[in-house]
């Protein structure tokens, strides 16, 4: 008893002594894991600037938007993409201190994050003469997505949305044939209308265009009807003119010098004053009249299209994921996700979903909650089988279902292993228990 109370004074002793020192790891600093906290790991800047010049050479990196509303969402999709075998360095834009959240900053500590970095896009938006904006502060404004682009110190930009659940390492898209030839690679939306109904709205939106820019010498008004290029494109829109999925899209942005960059300032700076860019107009729940919309992807995508050049738009397009008892009850209306394919690669590698339903147990508020199939998505079973882009078929009773559903099959083994695998990583960053970062079994 006389040695164990000696111990128990000297381990004391210890501890005390250790509170007063200004630096160092403090012992058993692995039991603050289960307190939901994480000790300082710290690596000089200089060293990972280093790292990162010589480890990519062709200044290569992804873009993720956070904010307090994706906080766990973001930062799994980091882990997932090195768990994935992308070894790119991840830039984190947010908006200014309100849209920084509290538990980021001891989150990014941790050493399965380090290929990570904050980026706060409306400060250096402010200082690119770029007024500070209420159009990117809000965590609903995905504005703030083309400003990440504008301002990210990438050449080749990989725009990931933070609930996008990446299958396979998308790191070969950056040799794919359609990257290498235009600088840009799009995946469609699957909200598909007939293309009689779309061409004169991108007509008339291209045209508002050259009423904002300060155009280069090559682009005249007399020359801005649609390239052969992007006519093919319009096989087919929806009636909101989203054409491209915001959830995943790469861009060689200096592919044309400084001419991407000037335009996307531009628009930047006019899109708070022009109604056409209001994407975010009310939606009638009893089909009446929407205004005229256009997303923020879609902007981008048009830009290319204003400097008449190519640009790269996947052949196939968006398939469908069920929700829960989908094909019990109406088997041809699928109210799942979106998820995408790269043409000629077998169902089992589908490269990505885009769905918060898949993470968030409630991705939507209850008073949001319109339809059943827009809580959690527990258990999907099936995808639609591979197709062209055609037109949506859409029901008044699934007015957000793809309703044409002709062909499907179950998902596969991996699909399944990579979701428990993200799911695990989104439930311990937003519970703050971050045992299960370190490892990707």
């Amino acid at each position: 008893m006389r040695l164990l109370a000696v111990q128990l004074m000297t381990f004391c002793l210890v501890l005390s002594v250790w509170d007063f020192q200004e630096t160092g790891t403090p012992p058993m600093a692995f039991m603050h894991e289960s307190l939901g906290k994480w000790h300082s790991v710290v690596v000089p800047s200089d060293i990972l600037e280093s790292n990162a010049s010589s480890a990519n050479p062709h200044n290569r990196g992804v873009v993720v938007v956070i904010h307090q509303e994706n906080f766990a969402a973001a930062l799994s999709l980091v882990r997932e993409l090195a768990c994935l075998g992308a070894d790119l360095p991840v830039e984190l834009h947010h908006c200014g201190a309100p849209e920084f959240p509290p538990d980021l900053a001891v989150a990014l500590k941790h050493p399965a994050l380090a290929h990570a970095r904050l980026v706060d896009a409306c400060e250096l938006a402010t200082a690119r003469g770029l007024p500070h904006p209420g159009l990117y502060s809000k965590a609903a404004r995905a504005w703030l997505m083309p400003l990440a682009v504008l301002v990210s110190e990438f050449d080749h930009v990989m725009v990931l949305d933070a609930h996008a659940l990446v299958l396979r390492d998308p790191t070969p898209m950056w040799t794919h044939p359609g990257y290498e030839t235009t600088g840009s690679f799009f995946f469609r939306q699957r909200d598909l209308v007939p293309a009689d109904l779309s061409k004169s709205r991108f007509t008339h939106l291209l045209r508002k265009y050259s009423d904002l820019y300060v155009r280069d010498r090559s682009i005249l008004a007399s020359s801005l009807g649609l390239s052969a290029n992007f006519s093919a494109a319009l096989n087919g829109s929806s009636q909101s003119l989203r054409l491209v999925d915001p959830a995943f899209f790469l861009m060689h942005k200096t592919r044309h010098g400084d001419r991407l960059p000037a335009r996307l300032k531009q628009l930047l700076m006019h899109v708070r004053t022009d109604s056409a860019f209001d994407w975010r107009s009310s939606h009638s729940r009893r089909g009446g009249a929407q205004r005229v919309l256009v997303t923020p992807p879609d902007c981008v995508f048009f830009l290319f299209e204003l400097l008449h050049q190519p640009t790269h738009l996947a052949a196939l397009g968006a398939s469908t994921l069920d929700a829960a008892r989908d094909v019990q009850l109406h088997p041809t209306v699928f109210c799942g996700p979106v998820a995408q394919y790269l043409l000629g690669n077998a169902s089992q590698d589908l490269l990505y979903v885009h769905g918060a339903t898949l993470l968030d147990p409630q991705p939507k508020g209850f008073s949001e909650q319109h339809y059943s199939y827009m809580g959690y998505n527990d258990v999907p079973s099936y995808v639609t089988t591979p197709r062209p882009p055609q037109p949506i078929k859409q029901l008044p009773e699934f007015p957000t279902c793809d309703a044409g559903v002709q062909q499907f099959e179950p998902l596969s083994a991996s699909f399944y292993m990579a979701l428990a695998r993200r799911r695990a990583h989104y439930h311990a960053l937003a519970l703050g228990t971050y045992h299960g970062l370190a490892t990707c079994s």
